[in-house]
């Protein structure tokens, strides 16, 4: 892994279990493993630290999803998403959505952190479209979205739930 992404994957680790603004320079570097001087060498600042955590997590995340829904048929569709999201939300190394945690933490729309976040989730919202009507593409994302919530505050959606939604959007 090129040092430029080692540092930003670290960064991503600290910042998902932390947070942007309760996560200093000082804490990055410590948890990065390298001085300050050397975290702005890589990054501009933290700003250019964050954006590019979110970049990562971005590529990750549409990475992840395209496997899950690989050669999968638009009616197979809606219920690999729901895995997707209910394997995601249930293993350890969920602390909540970082695109979610960076617009309640840059609620500014000229915020670049919120720029990313919105970008993101058109992304996912746009990759269920491609194989899905619209409408449904548009249910099974909120459906999603509200998953994560849901985890984020220790719920979980009971498969008896997840069964109808799928009739809803099959």
């Amino acid at each position: 892994m090129e040092n430029r992404e080692r540092l930003t994957a670290n960064a991503l680790a600290c910042l998902s279990r932390e947070g942007f603004h309760a996560t200093g320079v000082d804490r990055l570097a410590e948890q990065m493993g390298v001085t300050k001087r050397t975290l702005y060498s890589h990054f501009e600042s933290k700003d250019g630290l964050i954006n590019a955590v979110l970049e990562y997590r971005h590529a990750q995340f549409m990475q992840q999803l395209e496997l899950a829904l690989a050669g999968k048929t638009p009616s197979e569709i809606p219920k690999a998403y729901l895995n997707f999201i209910d394997t995601w939300t249930t293993s350890p190394e969920f602390y909540g959505c970082l695109f979610i945690n960076a617009c309640a933490e840059y609620p500014e729309s000229s915020s670049l952190a919120r720029q990313r976040s919105e970008e993101h989730k058109a992304a996912v919202r746009a990759r269920l479209a491609q194989s899905l009507h619209k409408d449904s593409a548009d249910i099974l994302f909120i459906v999603g979205e509200g998953m994560i919530t849901a985890a984020h505050t220790g719920q979980k959606l009971s498969d008896t739930a997840k069964e109808a939604l799928l009739k809803a959007v099959s």
